[in-house]
């Protein structure tokens, strides 16, 4: 494959090898279709074909162009192997962007650039040029790249970059594009304004959205700019007066602010590699998988101390700065709140018991001296419970259904037994928001594999023993998230309601709560199954504690919409218990709720408000998203239809009636009415996106300009009647209709909202 070249002599040379290197060139690529990963080095040597490496000999495409598109390169490794003096032999950076552009289908690309001459780096325009073919080349680049490993070679072209300011600067610019959506970015040999990652226009925003969704190692090495300011030679920076500490200072802010929109952020590493190291620093390992201590540090030989600005930027106190005589500063106990802010770890439960490595790595960080101090940094707890003893085989029956799942709530409480012990020596001084995910290990017989995150395991065994299942109580978790499974199957056997109300309620200073309630099933389940789901989540809604105000609900009916509910003036104890719950609460959030629909306030079959005496004096947010149908439709041979995804049930749904409408908007105007403090309730009813119909209702109480509004939406036509206008307190001679083609939108402007009489 490989062809060596005469030797170029000079620019003539340019032009006579374009027809050739479009001739090789094209074909070598498209031999790499199917390669996982190419490897392509400019040079002139030859080299034996390999299945990874491809050489390229030819170099000078300039003006040549890949005339079709690789498809199926994920990983590409092209650099220059000729240095400076040999530099008629590289590749240019425009051809080298050029073969990684034609790569549609690439994730992973190391780039590394044409070396430059002393007279091309002093050349202005030279430099402005280069800099653009790059910034062109990034934005050419597939959007599938989420690795760039990029080294421009320039080292020493920091003078020709306004480095306070990359305003004007349209390859920092691409770059910055490129990094949201990258999950790693490694440059070296690169000039970046100093305030590249964060521009002071942008954190002046105060803007608390992630800029960085994926993003979680930075790398840079040999940085011109700041090499240059830390050796204070700066014979042409815009104002050779300012300290460079203040330039330092620009950098860690930017910074600071950027890493603060980065929410998977393990790694950042800054290198000069000169002579005298250095180096800034910024490592954690939030899984917990390995002993390994985070640490943050600059080691800077000229003793460099930030100002506040830079301590604002990355939430720190410069008192904990750790300085000792003789040293460089060390800034791993400054940034400490940020290290251990967010921690995560696993809770592995066997038929033989339960694998604790990574709680007694948390352990081991919160103990001590040091360790105590720490507990009040910790704000976010992921904990995943992988319970490997599950198994569904394509023949399960409902019989079977209960023993595994009090098998899996056995484990379960295993799990988190073991944890609470660790957190239950924590005080109440610490505020932990605690999330809890479920991962499930299951085997299936062949030919119907399914992939599973645990791989298979043993079958399940009801007469293995686990540790102690009793849950202490808890003084430091104020927020609790109990994750859900995605997976009906998994659903079916994940841990019960009962289990995950026992786990809420062992959290004594809980303010806020996130319950899944999963309603997936099979063929030929019976209705107790649900009821029983459903009584165990009414009576653990009794004894949450007190000092609980927010509270979501999300309800994961999937496709089985149309299984039975309890309707008005049945007995629900879930209705009743939720509605004396919300008595004492800030927010209610509920989706997807098999709710009556007057559940806040009960209704006579008439729909005329029952008396009642419920008074909400907190309550400020009440939203109901997607409530479903109210429907016994759904037979047992629809339901077995369903899950096996061949009806879809909601192609279909039983229409709603009026009444269904009004009967929602007369309890909760009469519901809203003794709400003091209400800002905030949205409902949004209907037959669902799929068919287009839906009913949107909004109240807003604008307590700054003392406006209050409510309004409906419908594509149906809705509008409110005598019945709901008396409940919310208007006459509709008041209310202004408009109509868009497509929905109707009523409106009206209440006054100021105060409790009222009913």
């Amino acid at each position: 494959m490989s062809q060596k070249v005469a030797q170029p002599k000079g620019q003539e040379a340019k032009k006579a090898q374009l027809t050739a290197a479009e001739a090789t060139l094209s074909p070598v690529l498209q031999r790499c279709n199917g390669v996982h990963s190419v490897k392509a080095a400019v040079s002139t040597c030859d080299y034996d074909l390999e299945p990874h490496f491809l050489p390229i000999s030819y170099g000078l495409f300039d003006q040549t162009s890949v005339s079709s598109r690789i498809s199926s390169i994920p990983v590409l490794n092209l650099s220059n192997r000729e240095r400076l003096t040999n530099r008629y032999k590289q590749l240019s950076d425009r051809a080298l962007f050029r073969i990684a552009s034609s790569c549609r289908s690439l994730y992973n690309l190391t780039l590394q650039l044409s070396h430059i001459s002393t007279s091309d780096m002093m050349d202005l325009s030279r430099q402005k040029l280069r800099r653009q073919v790059i910034a062109d080349g990034i934005k050419a680049l597939a959007p599938t790249v989420c690795s760039l490993d990029l080294d421009t070679q320039t080292s020493n072209d920091f003078s020709f970059v306004d480095i306070k300011s990359s305003a004007n600067d349209n390859f920092s610019k691409s770059l910055w594009d490129i990094s949201t959506r990258l999950d790693r970015l490694e440059m070296t040999n690169t000039a970046l304004p100093l305030d590249f990652w964060f521009p002071e226009s942008e954190y002046r925003k105060d803007s608390t959205s992630p800029h960085w969704p994926d993003l979680f190692a930075i790398y840079c090495y040999r940085d011109p700019a700041l090499r240059f300011i830390h050796s204070n030679i700066i014979p042409q920076l815009p104002d050779n007066s300012r300290d460079a500490f203040d330039l330092m200072d620009t950098f860690f802010v930017s910074l600071g602010h950027a890493a603060q929109r980065v929410p998977w952020l393990a790694t950042i590493s800054y290198g000069l590699g000169m002579i005298h190291p250095t180096e800034f620093l910024w490592t954690r390992d939030d899984h917990g998988r390995r002993d390994v201590e985070a640490e943050a540090y600059w080691c800077f030989p000229c003793n460099y101390i930030p100002s506040e600005k830079v301590a604002a930027a990355w939430g720190f106190r410069l008192a904990d700065i750790v300085t000792k005589p003789g040293q460089v500063p060390n800034w791993k106990a400054a940034f400490e709140p940020r290290i251990y802010g967010a921690l995560h770890c696993y809770c592995t439960v066997f038929p033989e018991g339960i694998q604790l490595s990574s709680l007694s790595v948390i352990d081991r960080w919160t103990s001590g001296a040091a360790g105590v101090s720490r507990r009040r940094m910790v704000r976010h707890l992921e904990c995943t419970i992988q319970i490997k003893y599950y198994q569904a085989g394509d023949d399960i029956t409902h019989p079977n259904i209960s023993s595994i799942q009090k098998i899996n709530d056995d484990g379960y409480k295993s799990a988190v037994a073991a944890l609470f012990d660790v957190l239950k020596t924590w005080d109440n001084s610490c505020r932990v928001a605690l999330q809890l995910c479920v991962e499930y290990s299951y085997t299936r017989a062949e030919p119907q594999t399914k992939y599973s995150t645990l791989g298979t395991c043993s079958t399940a065994n009801a007469g293995f023993m686990l540790p102690n299942t009793t849950i202490p109580d808890v003084q430091c978790i104020t927020k609790l998230d109990i994750g859900a499974d995605q997976s009906p199957r998994d659903q079916l056997y994940s841990v019960s309601m009962e289990t995950q109300m026992e786990v809420a309620q062992h959290c004594t200073r809980l303010n806020e709560v996130c319950v899944p309630f999963l309603n997936e099933g099979l063929s030929g389940t019976p209705e107790s199954h649900y009821d029983k789901q459903r009584r165990a989540f009414a009576n653990g809604l009794r004894n949450l504690s007190p000092s609980l105000w927010v509270f979501r609900v999300w309800e994961d009916d999937g496709k089985l919409s149309g299984l039975s509910r309890h309707l008005s003036g049945e007995e629900d104890p879930l209705a009743t218990n939720m509605g004396l719950m919300s008595l004492r609460l800030r927010h209610l959030k509920l989706y997807r709720a098999r709710l009556p629909l007057d559940f806040l306030f009960p209704l006579d079959t008439s729909s005329d408000p029952i008396h009642s005496s419920r008074h909400w004096p907190n309550l400020e947010v009440l939203e109901n998203d997607q409530a479903p149908h109210v429907t016994n439709a759904v037979s047992t041979g629809e339901r077995e239809l369903i899950y096996a995804g061949m009806l879809n049930n909601s192609t279909s749904p039983p229409p709603r009636t009026r009444e269904t409408f009004d009967r929602l908007f007369i309890s909760s105007g009469y519901a809203a009415r003794q709400m003091p403090r209400l800002a905030t309730l949205d409902y949004t009813t209907g037959s669902g996106s799929f068919s287009g119909k839906y009913s949107i209702f909004k109240f807003s109480n604008d307590q700054a300009t003392r406006t209050v509004t409510a309004t409906w939406t419908s594509t149906t036509g809705y509008k409110p009647d005598e019945r709901v206008a008396k409940a919310w307190g208007f006459r509709l001679s008041d209310m202004t209709i408009t109509y868009d083609g497509a929905s109707a939108t009523s409106k009206i402007e209440l006054s100021p909202w105060l409790p009222a009489p009913i």
